[in-house]
């Protein structure tokens, strides 16, 4: 109360206003940072788990996958998509 000019007392209810629109913002700039941080985590993990996906397609489960598609009568490049496993939405 000692901030703000005696005309806007006694109920300062602009000066209220004033810090509750303070605070609301403040939330919202923090909430997006935090969406954001997550963003870019989720993002790496799926680079991640694409990196092993690939390491783990290049040992040798290539003709595996291979022999799957023509069995089910897909495509190579079919199979690799089915194959493909879990990935995070962001």
């Amino acid at each position: 109360a000692f901030v703000w000019d005696s005309k806007c007392g006694p109920g300062y209810q602009r000066s209220m206003l004033i810090g509750i629109v303070a605070i609301v913002m403040n939330a919202q700039c923090a909430l997006g940072r935090l969406c954001s941080l997550h963003n870019k985590l989720l993002l790496e993990e799926n680079r991640q788990l694409e990196t092993a996906e690939l390491a783990e397609l290049k040992e040798g489960n290539r003709e595996h996958v291979r022999e799957t598609a023509r069995l089910e009568g897909i495509t190579f490049n079919a199979g690799l998509e089915r194959r493909r496993g879990f990935g995070y939405l962001y």
